[in-house]
């Protein structure tokens, strides 16, 4: 076919199929498949390094702000605590993926955030953490805009990718797709994928996904014991420029709580408090800041007679059941908690878990440990708030 011009005028000839690739990657037409190959990888690390020179992925302030050296590590975390740092020196193949799991308040956000910071410091890697939450509803974006593949090359150019609550991919069968997907292309180019969430149940998780998460290095975060919280208290009113007195910390810590934003919580209000001109100089004027009229702040142990008066009222019980423990699911669920409580706020010896309640120190121990790793049920901690509230107004009324 002959291409007919008018007299005078120009024709442009079509490009040369892939010369605006070769010119994004600057490379001649003769350049050979390695050489176009090692021109892309090249691109690759210069706008790596471009993007990190700009801020990378967007942190807010909160996140940056949630690093190592304020975390605060106790039996309860240390093993978590251990390895996010050594995977945040660099991408492990010992724990990768690493999947950091416990209840809710813990700390796993916190570490999460903490080895990203540190990556990001180094400017070095490219590392993004985000919500499973957010990977789905980009991921539904992406696939309603016909974007899928940039939504997929996002994921997959990570040298870390750090996701939080994952139990969020629980009943989503495509997102599970895309998440295991990605997961498995990062883990073989030697990316470090670190996952954080609660335990996902077996039948809500595809083969897929479960198949990767069996593989994956599991660690968990307890629910910190006294120590840890009186620690948590000091630390989170330091950072506050709050100065709060050792009794009323202790005083805060002791407290029965199913969360421990609670106490982060707590401290906010009294920094506000404070900020307002308000007097924190007496457990009276931290319980008044805090609960109005009703406290728990009076500086006593609570009595082991008041939790089981508490508890026992609380489930419709007798004390009697409480000490025997026999009978429904109710009355052995009633019993752990009073245990539980007893050990948290009464500082009580096995001689009075004996005494009291008939208790050795292996039922003791399993009732508390039972309670731990319940804190995430929310009927569980509607009790628990519940029986506190009763436990203040029965101290304040003495």
């Amino acid at each position: 076919m002959r291409l007919h011009t008018e007299p005078g005028s120009t024709h442009r000839m079509p490009d040369e199929p892939g010369a605006a690739s070769r010119s994004l990657l600057n490379v001649s037409a003769q350049a050979t498949p390695a050489e176009i190959e090692a021109a892309y990888v090249q691109r690759l690390a210069e706008l790596r390094t471009a993007f990190l020179d700009l801020g990378g992925f967007p942190r807010d302030p909160a996140q940056r702000a949630l690093r190592f050296d304020n975390f605060v590590v106790g039996d309860s975390n240390h093993n978590a605590f251990h390895l996010a740092r050594q995977v945040a020196e660099g991408p492990s193949t010992l724990y990768n993926p690493l999947f950091i799991h416990g209840g809710c308040g813990l700390g796993k956000t916190h570490l999460l955030q903490a080895i990203v910071n540190q990556v990001g410091d180094r400017r070095q890697h490219l590392a993004l953490c985000c919500s499973a939450h957010n990977f789905v509803e980009e991921m539904i974006v992406s696939m309603a805009r016909n974007r899928l593949s940039e939504f997929r090359g996002k994921y997959r150019h990570l040298q870390y990718l750090l996701m939080d609550d994952v139990q969020m991919l629980g009943t989503k069968s495509r997102a599970q797709e895309e998440a295991y997907s990605v997961l498995n292309q990062l883990v073989a180019s030697g990316a470090q994928v670190v996952l954080a969430g609660r335990d996902l149940p077996d039948h809500e998780v595809g083969v897929g996904l479960r198949s990767r998460m069996a593989q994956s290095v599991h660690v968990e975060i307890q629910f910190p014991e006294l120590p840890e919280r009186v620690e948590m208290v000091a630390r989170k009113a330091e950072l506050l420029g709050l100065t709060l007195s050792r009794p009323v910390v202790y005083c805060l810590a002791r407290k029965p709580i199913a969360d421990v934003r609670e106490l982060e919580a707590s401290v906010k209000r009294l920094h506000e408090h404070h900020r307002k001109g308000g007097d924190l100089d007496t457990l009276s004027q931290v319980e008044t800041a805090l609960y109005g009229n009703v406290g728990a702040c009076d500086g006593r142990v609570t009595p082991i007679g008041d939790i089981q008066e508490v508890v026992s009222r609380h489930f419709n019980l007798a004390v009697r059941d409480l000490v025997s423990g026999k009978g429904t699911l109710r009355v052995k669920r009633a019993r752990q908690i009073a245990l539980y409580l007893a050990r948290e706020l009464c500082h009580a010896s096995p001689e009075d878990f004996r005494r009291n309640f008939h208790a050795e120190p292996c039922q003791v121990t399993y009732a508390q440990k039972k309670i731990k790793n319940g804190l995430s049920d929310p009927l569980l901690a509607e009790d628990l708030r519940g029986i506190a509230q009763a436990l203040q107004e029965l101290g304040s009324r003495r």
